[in-house]
């Protein structure tokens, strides 16, 4: 199956249902502030990383970026003027055979392409939530 197809749109419903299932498969309370559930990334951010792949994709037909893996992870994040951990996810483009743009993964040898003055096309310092979706830069 091609990366480029994998995922379906799903109902509130479903979506309801799956969040539950998260907390009950892993005796979390949904009203703990504490739990990490979710997190946000803006749409402004969301539109510059799609840019950023149909950019990536004009200049290499031959292995295009066709999807798109999330990451859990970890970082450190000024919010409301102090540095925070904070659990965090990133979007990692994955190319059409099946590999991640960027070695980011331990243990990962061999990149397909280097960064060059720039960040890369890797999306992450989201904001988790409930506890911090509100949270001032």
């Amino acid at each position: 199956m091609a990366n480029n197809t994998i995922g379906t749109f799903i109902s509130p419903t479903q979506a309801a249902s799956n969040l539950l299932a998260f907390f009950n498969d892993n005796k979390l309370d949904p009203n703990n502030p504490t739990v990490v559930s979710g997190h946000i990334l803006g749409l402004t951010k969301i539109k510059e990383f799609l840019q950023k792949i149909e950019d990536y994709n004009a200049a290499n037909p031959a292995l295009p970026i066709d999807g798109v893996r999330t990451y859990q992870a970890r970082s450190v994040q000024t919010i409301n003027g102090s540095p925070q951990t904070v659990d965090d996810i990133f979007l990692m483009p994955i190319l059409s055979d099946g590999t991640d743009l960027y070695p980011v993964y331990p243990e990962t040898t061999a990149a397909k392409v280097t960064a060059t003055g720039d960040d890369g096309v890797i999306l992450g310092n989201s904001r988790p939530c409930p506890n911090l979706c509100g949270g001032g830069a």
